[in-house]
């Protein structure tokens, strides 16, 4: 796929956004970090609270989490992350 967005720049709340329209998460915030849940989960993860997000470890979630737990396709996650 070669048309995936670079990731840079990302804000926290633009993850949330995102995360809130793939479905069924909840983004928790609280001091330096904001906690994301989701049904299958089985705890949080963190996100941490400030602008720009490290480029790694937003991928990290697409890769780790998104992609290897919770089964969700590539496209469908490219299409909702913009930044």
């Amino acid at each position: 796929m070669n048309d995936k967005p670079s990731l840079k720049n990302c804000s926290p709340q633009e993850i949330c956004s995102a995360l809130g329209r793939l479905g069924e998460f909840r983004c928790v915030r609280g001091g330096k970090h904001i906690k994301i849940q989701h049904p299958k989960l089985t705890r949080p993860f963190p996100l941490p609270n400030r602008t720009p997000l490290n480029v790694y470890v937003v991928k990290g979630i697409v890769d780790d989490i998104l992609i290897g737990i919770l089964k969700i396709p590539e496209e469908k996650i490219y299409k909702e992350i913009w930044c």
